[in-house]
């Protein structure tokens, strides 16, 4: 089973939905980043008790402030010391004369569109 923070879109929900048990919680209210499953410890790291957690971000979310991020990751780190946490980057970027393009996903479609940052 995963665990979905309940700000996270409806369409993550229902395309894990026919291949995992999906549960809605307020997880980034309880430190948590947006997804947590549990699994096996990783060997190699002895204080990991078997709990998974990811943070998803977009290119635009980095764009507008990385200090917030890291301060973000810093303290679900430090409230959950014993879990594995990852930082997931959803989208894609390219440079631009004038900035970056962000790859944004089109208002209910499956197309990635360009927008300029910078």
């Amino acid at each position: 089973m995963i665990t979905i923070d309940n700000s996270e879109p409806v369409d993550i929900v229902r395309m894990l939905e026919p291949v995992i048990p999906v549960h809605i919680r307020a997880l980034n209210q309880e430190r948590w980043a947006d997804y947590k499953w549990e699994g096996e410890s990783v060997s190699h790291w002895p204080k990991h008790d078997g709990t998974y957690h990811c943070e998803r971000k977009t290119w635009t979310d980095l764009a507008g402030g990385v200090e917030e991020i890291e301060n973000q990751l810093r303290e679900q780190r430090e409230h959950h010391p014993q879990s594995l946490h990852r930082l997931i980057i959803e989208g894609a970027i390219e440079p631009h004369p004038m900035g970056v393009l962000v790859y944004v996903r089109s208002s209910g479609k499956s197309v990635m569109v360009p927008r300029q940052l910078g």
